[in-house]
């Protein structure tokens, strides 16, 4: 920590002088030099800062110019030496305090980066959960509308079934509808014949008595004639006999082809009632299949949905867990990196702590030296002010010889206070 090429004197001057002028007045006060000490922690007391700036302020204007500083650096050499050494290391001490005040945000950044992180990464499983939770309740969904759908074509099935199976009941009460009105125009054909038979053997009835009577009168009339008219009468009464029975005859067949009309139109209209219900169930089979068939449109067209559907939560699904593995890799980057980033800070509070210890130690080697310096500048100081007063007591002792001695006298009362003139020279 500290420069490491080895500074020139007036560097050390210059980095002094500004780092005590701390408003960058280009000069310095008692305060400022005060202020300067306690700053590089050199214990000197108030007394002893004031007495050093006042000797060192040589036009006695209140401050401290920087020549006067340079001055005041000349006679301490030492402390100088001390004061750069310490502001240097100060200043390299601050940029450390610094770097590692900026490592411990860009650490507290990076937990709360890796905070942020975790719990996107969190989000993010749960969104993946979700989502394949949803994905299974789409599926199941599809399966069930499979179902329906199987179902529904089923039901489709059936009633074609149901159609076809109404259709030929269709076709055979129509075919017995067809049989029963064969069957009518049948009896109707018996009937209308029967009729013709009962008209016919009605007239010859007719015709017979008429020819009966007639026979009377010719019987009454041609008495000749009696045995032929007889066995004419005879012959005629066994052809009324005869027509009379075919009459009977024409008479029942025309009952039974009577009776065989009704039970004709009875199943006539049974067949026509059986065809139209046959007919209404094919209309409601038709009607059941087209249903069948709308309701299974609609149920591929659900299925097709909910296919898509099913597609874009995969396509959701595979970038929520490609989401999930990226905040996942930037979770584990930036433990890594915060790791990294506390290593170098243990290694910045290390380095710190040795160069605070060795600081520490080489303050306790200091401030003696600094205390002897200015001890012995005192007592310079002192042995200076003695030497002037001596000074001045020999020249005034001089003074009063030389104004006690006569002039053709050269003779000298002060003997030894008379300086030679090689000493003079």
């Amino acid at each position: 920590m500290g420069m490491t090429a080895t500074p020139t004197y007036s560097v050390k001057l210059r980095y002094t002088f500004e780092f005590f002028d701390v408003d960058r007045k280009k000069y310095l006060t008692p305060d400022d030099l005060l202020l300067g000490f306690k700053e590089l922690s050199l214990e000197l007391t108030t007394a002893a800062v004031s007495d050093i700036h006042l000797k060192t302020d040589i036009n006695q204007d209140g401050v401290l110019c920087f020549e006067e500083w340079t001055g005041l650096c000349e006679v301490y050499p030492t402390m100088m030496d001390c004061m750069y050494y310490r502001a240097v290391d100060k200043e390299g001490r601050e940029k450390k305090l610094a770097e590692i005040d900026a490592k411990k945000s860009e650490i507290i950044t990076l937990r709360e980066s890796e905070v942020v992180s975790k719990k996107a990464k969190e989000d993010a499983t749960q969104r993946v959960t979700d989502i394949e939770q949803e994905l299974l309740k789409q599926t199941d969904t599809i399966d069930a509308s499979l179902e329906s759908e199987l179902a529904c074509s089923k039901r489709i099935d059936a009633a074609k079934c149901a159609t076809e199976s109404s259709r030929n009941d269709v076709t055979a009460s129509q075919t017995e509808l067809n049989s029963a009105k064969d069957r009518e125009r049948d009896t109707n054909s018996a009937a209308m014949e029967a009729k013709r038979l009962v008209e016919t053997a009605t007239r010859r009835l007719a015709m017979q008595e008429n020819r009966a009577t007639q026979s009377d009168a010719i019987v009454r009339d041609l008495e000749r004639q009696l045995e032929d008219a007889r066995k004419n009468l005879e012959a005629e009464k066994n052809s009324i006999e005869r027509l009379k029975g075919e009459l009977d005859d024409a008479s029942s067949r025309e009952t039974q082809v009577g009776e065989l009309h009704v039970e004709a139109g009875h199943q006539l209209r049974n067949a026509m009632h059986l065809v139209g219900e046959n007919e209404a169930n094919v209309r409601k089979c038709q009607a059941d299949e087209k249903e069948a068939h709308s309701i299974l449109r609609e149920q591929q067209n659900a299925t097709k949905l909910m296919n898509v559907q099913k597609e874009h939560l995969t396509e959701t699904l595979n970038n929520a867990r490609m989401h999930e593995k990226l905040k996942e890799q930037d979770t584990s980057l930036i433990s890594r990196d915060v790791d990294c980033q506390e290593g170098e800070l243990m290694q910045l509070e290390a380095t710190l702590n040795d160069f605070v210890t060795r600081r520490q130690l080489t303050d306790e080697e200091e401030q003696p030296l600094i205390e002897q310096e200015v001890l012995l500048r005192r007592q310079r100081d002192v042995l200076e002010r003695k030497e002037q007063q001596l000074n001045v007591q020999v020249t005034s002792f001089n003074d009063r010889a030389q104004r006690s001695s006569s002039p053709t006298h050269h003779s000298n009362p002060g003997g030894c206070f008379s300086p030679s003139p090689a000493r003079s020279s």
